[in-house]
């Protein structure tokens, strides 16, 4: 090494030992912050622990001394990103009642350097405003009657506050304090206070009390005050009774709560029949019967009855009028025997059994009359008048059964007993009964002049086309539940789809046709000529059907009666009835009503878009099995004098331009009566429509008379949103103008 590269060396380690002392930390302490808080009397409170050190060391902190009237909770030390933030910890008061400040000393300390400082905690302990707790709030005594013992209730007062809260409860009558009514309640304290209820007079009492001026809480007071006998008296009027006797019943309560003696106290010369003095326990009731004898009928004066117990009384008016005149026949009007062309006599004794007199009169027939002339008389109470009455019965005359007597309005029935002497008639010869015509022959007969036969185009409906008809047509309809259409075979679905679903039964049918070969042997027929109509397997054996034609010069008719397609026969429907229940032993065999309408208990429909739901209900005695639906006009003829509308009348609509699907009949209860509900739906109307339809309900016995014509509504077509649509192209054209007013002033970017 050169002695020049060594000097430099040395004056380099020279400069650095020179220049270290001067790069040395200074050791500073840290400072810690006074802290000031509040606490609630028995509270807590979080106290941050804070510090600061000038070269930001971290720092720790701890407790010094403990405080005094409380407990510190353990330190929780920073652990946030800030390298002196502060420390917590949790002061609780020890619930005292003469602390009013806590203190306590803590310290922070570097941890780098060692060094601490210390700062001190002052506590100031608060209390809290007083709160009045009143339970009940609402002291009810409930009901007590005057002169029983006074009722007891005890009230709770509380200061669920802080402090001292200082009241008193100061009552007014019928409310009394058994006790002093001042208290002086601590925080957490409560007192009870007992108040009696001792009412003078009846009548109900609410009291509001303010225990504490300044604080809200009320205490309400509540009281029934009761007499100590209840009289529940129905009629304060004597009603009569059967033996002519007045009465009026009353119910005496004894409503306290210690048992009582009433007595019935009655005006000087009453006309009641004395009441025996009565004892009840509390709570019992008692009917006494207040009563004027039958002697005594007429009319008297209002009075009062006294009703008393226990030097307490209660009085009530009653009035008593007369009793009404009332009719009694003493005897009945007996004339014996009577031959016609002379006079039988006999007498009718008549009384009034009522308090009142009263003017009547005699309701004679014709071959009966009084002796005196006069059909007027008049009855004084308890009197009996006899009126001699003749009886002169002209030949040929009936014998009289009964007369009538009217009096004050009601009319009594007499019974008139007489016997006419006359020789016995000769019988009379009965006429032999009428024989009745028996039923027309129909037109068509089935299985001859109508036939059922397989073809090899399907099975079909054969007639024969006698002389004189014209426009035959073959009608149909869905059992007894539609209307008769034309008939009118359903074309098969085309294309393969349909070749595919025909081929099964065009291969079956081909087998069960026979083969028919020519008979050289058989001679040309000179037969009627006949029609015929193709028609589907799948309504056989329950669809009707009936052949309909024109004879010639009328108009067209059913030729044949309804019938059925059974087991390739044809069978008329009014041989083979519906099968009726038996009737039950307990009700009586029910009548088919006949007449121009069949009434209906109800019938609704809820409109739908293209048709409706219709309900329609009947009486069960109508015995409706199945029903049809009818849709017609309401049709005005005009007067051709006057030109004035006449009634009404409905006509058929055929074809209906709608189609009826009958979903069934149930038995319902509506208000405790049982009906049969009938329910349909009706589609293919146009929508927002009103339409007039009618039912045929059908019975065991065959088709009733149609019912009344009802309105069916379909739901128009909702319209056009137009308002809408406008406030929405608005809306998007002031968009559009908002989006290039935006793009026209925004900055250049």
């Amino acid at each position: 090494m050169s002695v020049r590269l060594f000097a430099c060396l040395a004056i380099f380690c020279a400069a650095q030992l020179a220049d270290s002392p001067a790069k040395k930390p200074e050791r500073v302490s840290p400072k810690a912050v006074n802290v000031e808080v509040e606490v609630a009397r028995g509270g807590s409170v979080r106290i941050p622990l804070r510090g600061f050190e000038r070269n930001l060391n971290p720092l720790t902190a701890r407790p010094l001394t403990r405080p005094q009237h409380g407990r510190l909770s353990p330190v929780e030390q920073n652990k946030g990103p800030e390298r002196q933030g502060p420390a917590y910890l949790t002061y609780t008061h020890g619930d005292d009642e003469d602390s009013v400040s806590d203190t306590f000393a803590f310290e922070v300390k570097a941890g780098m350097t060692g060094r601490t400082g210390r700062g001190r905690v002052m506590i100031k302990i608060i209390d809290a405003s007083p709160v009045l707790s009143i339970t009940p709030e609402l002291l009810d005594f409930g009901p007590a009657a005057l002169g029983d013992p006074p009722t007891r209730r005890v009230v709770e007062l509380a200061n669920i506050g802080g402090g001292v809260l200082t009241g008193f409860l100061r009552p007014t009558e019928p409310f009394v304090l058994q006790d002093e009514g001042s208290f002086v309640l601590r925080r957490g304290e409560k007192t009870r206070i007992p108040l009696l209820f001792a009412p003078e007079r009846a009548g109900e009492f609410v009291f509001r009390l303010q225990p504490v001026a300044g604080d809200p809480a009320l205490l309400i007071l509540k009281g029934l005050a009761l007499p100590p006998l209840a009289l529940e008296i129905a009629e304060q009027t004597f009603l009569p009774n059967l033996d002519q006797s007045r009465s009026a019943l009353v119910v005496v309560k004894n409503q306290s709560a210690l048992p009582r003696t009433v007595s019935i106290g009655l005006p000087p010369e009453s006309p009641l029949e004395a009441v025996a003095d009565f004892a009840l326990e509390p709570g019992e009731s008692a009917e006494v019967n207040l009563r004027i004898p039958a002697e005594r009928k007429a009319y008297l004066p209002p009075f009062d009855v006294r009703f008393e117990s226990a030097g307490q009384a209660e009085l009530r008016e009653f009035s008593a009028p007369a009793i009404p005149a009332a009719l009694e026949v003493s005897a009945e009007l007996d004339f014996g025997a009577v031959r016609p062309g002379s006079v039988a006599t006999a007498t009718l004794i008549l009384g009034n059994a009522g308090g009142t007199p009263a003017e009547g009169k005699l309701l004679l027939p014709a071959s009966i009359s009084p002796a005196n002339g006069a059909t007027a008389f008049t009855l004084s109470p308890g009197k009996k008048l006899p009126i001699p009455l003749e009886l002169r019965l002209k030949p040929g005359q009936a014998l009289p059964t009964e007369m009538s007597v009217t009096l004050l309005g009601k009319e009594v029935v007499v019974k008139v007993t007489a016997r006419q002497i006359r020789p016995a008639p000769a019988p009379t010869p009965t006429p032999p009964p009428t024989p009745i015509p028996p039923p027309p022959a129909p037109d068509f007969v089935l299985n001859i002049d109508i036939r059922y036969e397989t073809t090899p185009e399907g099975p079909a409906l054969i007639w024969v086309e006698k002389p004189g008809w014209l426009d035959f047509v073959l009608e149909h309809r869905a059992g007894r539940t539609s209307a008769w259409q034309n008939y009118r075979r359903p074309e098969p679905p085309g294309g393969l789809l349909g070749w595919l679903q025909g081929l099964a039964d065009g291969i079956r049918q081909r087998l069960d046709t026979p083969i028919e070969r020519p008979d050289p042997t058989k001679e040309l027929s000179n037969d009627a000529p006949t029609g015929r109509q193709l028609i589907a397997e799948s309504p056989l054996g329950t669809d009707e059907w009936r052949l309909v034609a024109r004879p010639e010069g009328g108009a067209a008719r059913p030729a044949s009666v309804p019938f059925q397609i059974r087991d390739h026969q044809l069978v008329d429907l009014a041989e083979q009835p519906a099968p009726r229940p038996a009737p039950s032993a307990a009700a009586p065999p029910t009548t088919r009503r006949n007449g121009r309408e069949t009434a209906m208990a109800s019938a609704g429909s809820k409109p739908e878009g293209n048709g409706a739901f219709l309900q329609i209900a009947f009486a069960p005695e109508l015995e409706v099995r199945s029903f049809r639906l009818e849709r017609g006009a309401m049709v005005a003829p005009l007067e051709p004098k006057t030109g004035m509308p006449g009634a009404p009348t409905f006509e058929i609509l055929d074809p209906p331009e709608a189609t009826v699907e009958i979903l069934g009949l149930a038995e319902a209860e509506s208000a405790g009566r049982q009906l049969t509900v009938c329910a349909a739906r009706i589609e293919g109307l146009p929508a927002g429509t009103r339409t007039y339809w009618r039912a045929v309900p059908s019975g065991p016995s065959g088709e009733l008379a149609p019912t009344n014509v009802f309105l069916v509504d379909t739901l128009p077509l909702p319209p056009f949103p137009w308002q809408t649509v406008a406030i929405g192209a608005l809306c998007a054209l002031l968009a559009g103008v908002l989006y290039l007013r935006w793009r026209l002033n925004r900055p250049p970017s």
